[in-house]
């Protein structure tokens, strides 16, 4: 489920922040996974809520600092702070992880579920501690891979 509020950051050292325009219509929450449409096209390259898309190219760009509510503005009429590297605990409510998923490849499909399927979905980071069956501190390193 998508964050309606803002999110606790759980998380160990993150130390980059690097501001992102917002798209149009767009509420993004601190704590969320934060993406960009590469995709030529309405909203291309402007901060997003990720979302599961066969048709459009998004690639996470990290965890967002603050909250940013562009709900009734233009593309770019906001911006929002996002934490670009780091360690963070990120929700995986539709799997239940086990140790054995430590370094696997974690991906968004909103800004509060991460999956370990790639297809449809934006990369996010690795994971690099087993916390519960749902929940893992996910190492992000945003526009580097």
């Amino acid at each position: 489920m998508a964050l309606s509020a803002n999110n606790r950051l759980t998380s160990r050292g993150t130390g980059r922040l690097r501001a992102f325009k917002v798209a149009a219509s767009t509420h993004l929450y601190q704590g969320g996974v934060t993406s960009l449409r590469r995709e030529a096209g309405a909203g291309a390259g402007y901060a997003k809520v990720p979302a599961t898309n066969a048709t459009t190219t998004e690639e996470s760009v990290g965890v967002a600092y603050g909250e940013a509510d562009n709900s009734s503005g233009a593309a770019g009429d906001k911006t929002v702070e996002v934490h670009i590297e780091g360690e963070f605990v990120l929700s995986f409510p539709g799997e239940t992880l086990t140790q054995a998923d430590v370094g696997a490849k974690a991906y968004a499909t909103s800004d509060n579920v991460l999956t370990l399927t790639a297809t449809n979905n934006a990369y996010v980071g690795r994971i690099t501690e087993f916390v519960s069956g749902t929940s893992a501190f996910v190492d992000i390193k945003a526009l580097a891979v």
